[in-house]
């Protein structure tokens, strides 16, 4: 048999480095690459040790279940919510759910740069300030709805995806 323990967390970093470089170039995470992802780490899994089987299953429904909401909610694309799902069949849902929380932290930040050069550093601001007053001011958030109809500011989450996934991996 061949020993293959140890390679998970490098596949990762591969999935999400591939995902990270389409997500730029079309602004599209492909379907070839997240299904056989998660084909393969639940593969991996049951090679490198079949007692822990249920270990890429946990965290592909993980990925499943913390990017759903913000999919169904228009903030995210399904592309994304895949990625989290492939990432999870290697890294696992312990894993995961920290890979999550610092691509938040990094898609944050990224947002951030990203309103700062397409408005200006004023126009984020006054962007940052008009959400937050939306999360109780039913007229804020009208009036925020409107400006993001017509204008919508959105990155490719596979960027901070991919930087979520360096940080874990090095952490750990």
């Amino acid at each position: 048999m061949i020993d293959v323990t140890g390679w998970d967390n490098q596949i990762a970093l591969v999935i999400a480095a591939v995902a990270c470089i389409t997500d730029l170039k079309c602004r599209k995470i492909p379907n070839w690459l997240t299904f056989s992802a998660m084909i393969a780490g639940i593969g991996y899994h049951l090679i490198a040790d079949i007692s822990r089987w249920s270990f890429p299953l946990l965290g592909i429904g993980l990925g499943l279940a913390l990017l759903l909401v913000p999919f169904i909610a228009g903030g995210m694309g399904a592309g994304d919510v895949k990625l989290l799902m492939a990432l999870g069949a290697f890294v696992g849902p312990q894993s995961l759910l920290w890979l999550f929380l610092y691509a938040g932290v990094a898609g944050g930040i990224f947002s951030l740069i990203y309103m700062a050069c397409r408005l200006g550093f004023i126009g984020m601001v006054i962007r940052v300030k008009m959400t937050i007053e939306s999360l109780w001011n039913r007229e804020q958030r009208m009036m925020l709805q409107t400006i993001t109809a017509e204008g919508k500011l959105q990155i490719p989450y596979g960027v901070a995806v991919f930087a979520g996934t360096l940080v874990e991996l090095v952490i750990r």
